[in-house]
């Protein structure tokens, strides 16, 4: 194929990955899914390209294997996603508003780290029955949890997604005292950005309640500066 040749080629996938969105039959979606399957993290990440993933998953949904194709395509990039502007807004659709359970905990599974990767199975897939099954390995996948949450807090466009706030709701519900009040102490500044989600607004609870008096004192003007 000649140069002329490829970008017409390139010209034709473009259309085709932007046209059928006016209706809503599912197979015209999944057919357009099967096309722009290998590209899918990249048109999350692209300004345009994002709208494309969002309608496939708001029209595919009706259909399990469509979701679940789109879903897998996400696995193992769910960090990186949502450290991006565009691609976050669509890993926060897919994970609020059309996984079932068992992709929630797939996509929340990179944030726990590689030891509960390591550890969990279809029987232990949750932290809970991990940490259980593993005591072990407790330590370990809570420090391998904080060194991932810490960081996240940083940024404004990743702190506010529910997704994480699952994520940190869990540690905070299974660390120890000592790793729970270091993250307290990283994450203060970042906690206000949480509380407008239910997992989130327990989030700020856990700071008010293990965090030192210098926390409290930060976190209730911060509050109180977001009240309506």
């Amino acid at each position: 194929m000649d140069k002329t040749d490829k970008q017409e080629s390139s010209k034709v996938r473009g259309r085709c990955r932007f046209s059928g969105f006016a209706v809503k039959p599912t197979p015209l979606v999944h057919c357009v899914l099967v096309f722009v399957s290998d590209d899918v993290i990249a048109l999350c990440k692209s300004q345009y390209g994002r709208h494309v993933v969002k309608k496939l998953l708001m029209y595919g949904s009706g259909n399990k294997e469509v979701l679940a194709a789109l879903m897998q395509a996400f696995k193992g990039h769910v960090r990186p996603m949502l450290r991006h502007a565009a691609a976050s807004s669509i890993i926060e659709y897919a994970y609020n508003d059309k996984a079932v359970l068992a992709q929630r905990l797939m996509l929340t599974e990179e944030l726990y780290g590689n030891t509960f990767t390591f550890c969990k199975s279809s029987v232990c897939n949750t932290i809970e029955k991990v940490l259980e099954a593993n005591p072990d390995k407790r330590n370990s996948i809570l420090d391998e949890m904080k060194q991932i949450l810490t960081p996240m807090a940083q940024k404004e466009q990743v702190i506010k997604h529910s997704l994480v706030h699952k994520v940190f709701l869990d540690f905070f519900q299974f660390a120890p005292e000592k790793m729970r009040a270091e993250l307290i102490e990283s994450i203060r500044e970042a906690v206000v950005y949480m509380a407008h989600t239910h997992d989130g607004a327990r989030v700020a609870m856990n700071c008010l309640w293990h965090g030192t008096a210098k926390v409290r004192e930060q976190l209730g003007p911060n509050m109180t500066a977001f009240e309506i």
